[in-house]
């Protein structure tokens, strides 16, 4: 190549390059504010407006775009996807429950979205819930499969409970608690967990193995009280009649280890179901079965470990959520007795309401 045509090359080069540098970070520039900053029409909201939108865990970013375009979050599916990938936050938006305020540019957006920790959520756990019914409440409450939370019930090893127990069954200690909305099952039994051993504390626990008891036995004789117990005062004597009962060997024929058994909701026992063939079945088997069947509360707790001095070997509903407590088996039957009456004058009116209706 001759030197004129050298040079001529060579300058256009250079005015390529000029251009380039001049072009390109315009073109970037260009791009950055198309795809980050929105137009008048990209956000139908004015900034005083909250729109409150749900990111449920999995859900595809096409379907996260669809849900923000249809509370007039954004105004372009393809803006938002350039955007996003652009910041690299693609595979960073986070699941859960989000407060968004209108006005937003993508940018701001996307960064709520992958960064902004979620909403809590509060969840109250009732006294005296089995596992599965916890499960029940969590699974539909964090959209995650009621048999994700059912698989921890046997896996007593991943949470370091200080004492030995069979299953998980009792220890997730109703109380209300805070959430952030992605929780999973793991991190909610852990805190339910935590909850339990911050009130069955380490003096607690000494108490406990100072009367000769172990937690396994005192939480396991508090779910059957929390069981049978409508009003809390008349727990301390619930737990005197069956630690008496324990005392003499009689079984303690309770009802909850029974409802324990049958699947679904509680019903009304009958005399087929205290033949079913179970550790759990206290009129079929002596002493206590072999682990707690729900999740007692503090008062049960406390009652298991601190029972009323009585003589008192049964107890039957008044029907008005107390009881009659009896020392003897004859007034006992007199008690029961009294309480088929009411129960009959109920069924009774019951029936009486229902002809008059028209």
């Amino acid at each position: 190549m001759n030197w004129p045509l050298r040079r001529e090359f060579s300058n256009i080069r250079k005015l390529f390059i000029t251009i380039l540098a001049v072009v390109l970070p315009a073109a970037i520039l260009s791009l950055s504010i198309y795809l980050i900053i929105p137009a008048s029409s990209a956000n139908r909201l004015e900034p005083s407006e909250i729109a409150l939108i749900q990111i449920p865990r999995g859900m595809p970013f096409i379907r996260i775009a669809d849900t923000l375009k249809t509370q007039g979050l954004i105004d372009s599916h393809k803006r938002f996807y350039w955007s996003a990938r652009f910041m690299k936050k693609v595979e960073r938006l986070q699941a859960g429950t989000f407060e968004i305020p209108g006005g937003l540019s993508y940018r701001q957006l996307i960064n709520l979205l992958s960064a902004a920790p979620p909403m809590q959520v509060r969840v109250t756990i009732p006294e005296g819930l089995e596992f599965e019914e916890a499960a029940g409440i969590f699974s539909r409450r964090f959209g995650f499969d009621v048999q994700e939370f059912l698989a921890y019930k046997d896996s007593v090893h991943l949470f370091n409970l200080p004492f030995q127990t069979i299953s998980l069954e009792g220890y997730l200690f109703p109380d209300t608690y805070d959430f952030y909305e992605n929780a999973d099952p793991r991190e909610i039994i852990s805190r339910l967990i935590r909850q339990f051993l911050y009130v069955v504390n380490q003096d607690v626990q000494d108490e406990i193995h100072e009367k000769g008891f172990t937690v396994h036995t005192v939480i396991t004789l508090a779910s059957i009280i929390q069981g049978e117990a409508i009003i809390h005062e008349e727990m301390p004597l619930i737990s005197s009649v069956y630690q008496n009962r324990l005392k003499r060997n009689m079984r303690l024929q309770a009802d909850p280890t029974i409802q324990y058994l049958i699947p679904g909701p509680k019903i009304r026992l009958r005399a087929r179901h205290l033949d079913i063939d179970s550790p759990y079945n206290t009129y079929k088997y002596r002493g206590l079965p072999p682990g707690p069947i729900n999740s007692p509360g503090k008062d049960a707790i406390l009652a298991a470990l601190k029972p009323d001095t009585t003589d008192y070997l049964y107890f039957v509903a008044r029907g008005d959520g107390s009881h009659v407590f009896s020392k003897t088996h004859h007034e006992h039957l007199k008690a029961k007795q009294d309480f088929q009456q009411v129960r009959w004058e109920v069924y009774r009116q019951q029936k009486l309401k229902q002809s008059q209706t028209p």
